[in-house]
């Protein structure tokens, strides 16, 4: 059976690793992208202090000594360590856009953590890992604290999470998924249970401690990979285009909630007509932004028009199109395969195609020709 000092220590290795690797990630990697840089920094300090945690209580022998002296250490650094991580993820995603007070809830959580840990030893003039009732009663609180740290960063970054996806939904014309993927649903979902499971595993044998340092550092993991592969690659340039031209939307007409009067509206919908016509909604990467220019409309009027429609954003409308046209190409073509399929309706793969076919259908593209089959029959 693997001990508690053996998991320790190879949670300090690994940490470790992680940290120099966000220290000393390659230069030509990320030189121009001032953003991530500040990004990757505040998560090395968040992987730092996790490794300094573990080698605490690897050489120290914390846990041992006590569960109380444990948690102390735990209190220490992992909420400090995890508002790193998260202020770092949250600033990615803003793009270094964040509001005083969301810098300063995770700082003022933290100090008010320290004070319930600190005063109580000043107070009755002992050592801070002699275990009182005090002591023990302000750990209690402070893992409260920390769930209420971790809880409302999740709700941040769940918030901008959705407003991403809806940010990118009205801007391009392909998966999405690919560019917000490191900030998936199940990634946040696995830190609000982390947050949820904190009280039980925290006040636990070491055993189980030692297990829920596991799913924490596969978790930290996790993001920093993902957090990393984002920030190096095309897709975080990608999002903060399209946010910028989200931003353009709103200031274009002085508002962002446009009514069309009834002679625009009518020039949209010819304007929208003739585009379609001329199979302007089957070309590969298309923005809302080549759309309207394409139909020499502001894009403003396009966004405006539709909001009156049932899809509401660009992307849905767009492939509520495309996957009209592929139908009537199955039908028409039941030889050709789903690649051929895809690249005449303007779908950036087959996969992609096939999944979004599924989503809009219920079928996939073979069931769908095999119905169609049996119904002309």
């Amino acid at each position: 059976m693997i001990k508690l000092e053996e998991i320790q220590f190879g949670l300090l290795l690994l940490t470790s690793m992680m940290t120099i690797y966000l220290m000393f990630l390659e230069i030509n990697q990320t030189k121009g992208n001032a953003v991530f840089n500040r990004a990757r920094w505040l998560m090395a300090g968040g992987t730092g202090l996790l490794a300094i945690h573990f080698l605490l209580q690897f050489t120290l022998r914390f846990r041992e000594s006590g569960t109380t002296q444990g948690v102390l250490v735990n209190l220490l650094f992992f909420p400090l360590a995890c508002y790193l991580i998260n202020i770092a993820i949250l600033y990615l995603q803003r793009q270094g856009a964040i509001r005083r007070h969301e810098w300063w809830m995770g700082l003022g959580a933290y100090a008010v953590i320290i004070l319930l840990l600190v005063v109580p030893a000043i107070i009755n003039g002992v050592s801070l890992l002699t275990e009182t009732n005090a002591l023990i009663w302000g750990e209690r609180i402070s893992v409260l604290i920390f769930i209420a740290m971790l809880i409302y960063y999740y709700i941040l970054q769940y918030k901008d999470y959705r407003r991403m996806k809806r940010m990118l939904d009205n801007f391009y014309d392909y998966d999405k998924a690919q560019l917000v993927r490191w900030l998936s649903i199940y990634s946040l979902g696995m830190m609000l249970l982390i947050a949820l499971i904190l009280p039980v595993v925290i006040f636990s044998s070491p055993v189980v401690y030692g297990i829920y340092g596991i799913v924490i550092f596969v978790f930290v993991f996790f993001n920093v990979f993902n957090f990393i592969c984002f920030g190096v690659s095309a897709d975080a340039q990608q999002v903060q285009l399209a946010e910028q031209n989200a931003n353009e939307s709103q200031t274009d007409s002085g508002s962002s909630s446009v009514v069309l009067s009834d002679t625009d509206y009518q020039q949209v919908v010819k304007a929208v007509e003739e585009w379609i016509a001329k199979g302007g909604h089957l070309h590969c990467g298309i923005t809302m932004q080549t759309a309207a220019n394409e139909m020499r409309k502001p894009r403003y009027q396009l966004s405006a028009w539709l909001k009156t429609t049932p899809y509401e954003l660009f992307n849905p409308w767009l492939t509520h199109l495309r996957i009209e046209e592929a139908k009537k190409l199955l039908k028409a073509h039941p030889d050709w395969s789903n690649d051929i399929i895809a690249e005449n309706c303007g779908f950036t793969t087959r996969n992609y195609f096939q999944t979004v076919f599924k989503k809009s259908t219920g079928m996939t593209p073979a069931e769908y020709q095999t119905k169609e089959k049996l119904a002309s029959k």
